[in-house]
């Protein structure tokens, strides 16, 4: 796994990950500002191939999550980003252990030790 699949990763486990989603993109593969349908367009060209290779969906629990997303939003979404909000709930809820390669970020390293097991039992 390279380092900005590990970032976008973790940075979709964050309390509010859209900010730091955003920083990861124009860091890694952007350096422009993009308007807001282009950013949760590019977001999802980006999770897509994470969400398939560590945590696949099948077509029925994307139609569901799609439908629910539907009803439950609050305003007008566009496609993109309801499909930007079914990808980052993917990973978000998807515990560490299921991404092959993910490492330790320093600061965990440094408090814990470098106790992988530890910090595989525990999701990120």
């Amino acid at each position: 796994m390279d380092s900005t699949t590990q970032l976008l990763i973790r940075a979709c486990k964050r309390d509010n990950p859209l900010p730091r989603l955003k920083r990861v993109y124009k860091r890694m593969y952007l350096g422009v500002d993009l308007t807001e349908e282009q950013t949760y367009t590019f977001l999802c060209h980006v999770l897509a191939p994470i969400v398939d290779k560590y945590c696949p969906m099948d077509v029925c629990e994307i139609l569901r999550e799609l439908e629910s997303e539907n009803t439950y939003s609050q305003g007008e979404l566009t496609e993109k980003n309801k499909m930007f909000n079914i990808l980052r709930r993917k990973i978000t809820f998807t515990k560490g252990d299921k991404f092959e390669g993910l490492t330790q970020p320093l600061w965990w390293r440094i408090k814990f030790g470098g106790n992988d097991t530890y910090y595989k039992k525990k999701a990120l």
